[in-house]
C-alpha cells in the first residue's frame, strides 16, 4: 500500500513552514532534532539524568509559546494584507464609478455654462441695442432741453430787464400825475382868485 501523505491545509503547511524558519532562526532546530534522536536512541543526554530532562522540558514550553505569539502576529499580520488585498481593488473599482460619474457631471456642468453664456451674450447685444436707440433719444430730449433752459435764461434776463423799464415808466407815471395834480390844483387857485 501506498503510504498516505497527510493532508495538509494551507494554514497548516504555513505555520509548518513559520515553524521550521523559526527554529532555524532561533538556534532550536538542534535542539528539536536532538531532541527526537535522543528519543529515537532510547539513550539520555549526558551530565543530565531527570531533572535535565524537566529543566529541558520547560524551556521548550517557554519557546514554544514564544513561537505560538510569533505566528499569532504572523497570521494576524497576514490576514490584514489579505483584507487589503481584496480592500484596494473594490476601492479602486468603486473609484473607477466615482470618477465617471465626476466626469459626466463635469460634461453636463460645461455644456450648461456653455448655455448660459450664449444666452448671456444674446442678452447684452439685445440690451445693447435697446440702450443705444433710448440713449440715442434720451440725448435728443437732453439736447433740446438744455437748449430749452437756454432760451428760458434770455427771456429771463429779457424779462428782469422789462420788469426794471415797468418800474421806472412807474415811477415816471406817478411822478407825471403828481405833477399835473399840483398844476390842476394851481390853476384852479389861478382861477379863484
Amino acid at each position: 500500500m501506498p503510504s498516505a501523505k497527510p493532508k495538509y491545509k494551507e494554514q497548516d503547511r504555513s505555520r509548518i513552514l513559520l515553524l521550521r524558519g523559526l527554529y532555524r532562526r532561533d538556534g532550536l532546530w538542534g535542539v528539536r532534532r536532538g531532541l527526537s534522536h535522543q528519543g529515537s536512541s532510547g539513550k539520555r543526554a549526558k551530565g543530565g539524568g531527570g531533572v535535565s530532562g524537566v529543566l529541558k522540558y520547560f524551556k521548550q514550553k517557554k519557546v514554544a509559546t514564544v513561537q505560538e505569539e510569533e505566528f499569532h502576529r504572523f497570521r494576524v499580520m497576514h490576514n490584514r494584507l489579505l483584507q487589503w488585498r481584496f480592500v484596494n481593488p473594490r476601492a479602486e473599482a468603486a473609484m473607477v464609478g466615482v470618477k465617471r460619474v465626476a466626469e459626466a457631471d463635469v460634461v453636463s456642468i460645461y455644456q450648461a455654462l456653455s448655455t448660459a453664456m450664449g444666452v448671456m451674450n444674446s442678452i447684452e447685444a439685445t440690451i445693447t441695442k435697446f440702450i443705444s436707440k433710448q440713449i440715442e433719444t434720451v440725448l435728443f430730449l437732453v439736447t433740446e432741453l438744455r437748449s430749452t433752459f437756454e432760451q428760458e435764461d434770455e427771456y429771463m434776463e429779457e424779462l428782469d430787464m422789462a420788469i426794471a423799464l415797468v418800474a421806472t415808466l412807474l415811477a415816471k407815471e406817478e411822478s407825471v400825475q403828481v405833477h399835473l395834480i399840483q398844476a390842476a390844483k394851481e390853476s384852479r387857485r389861478g382861477q379863484c382868485h
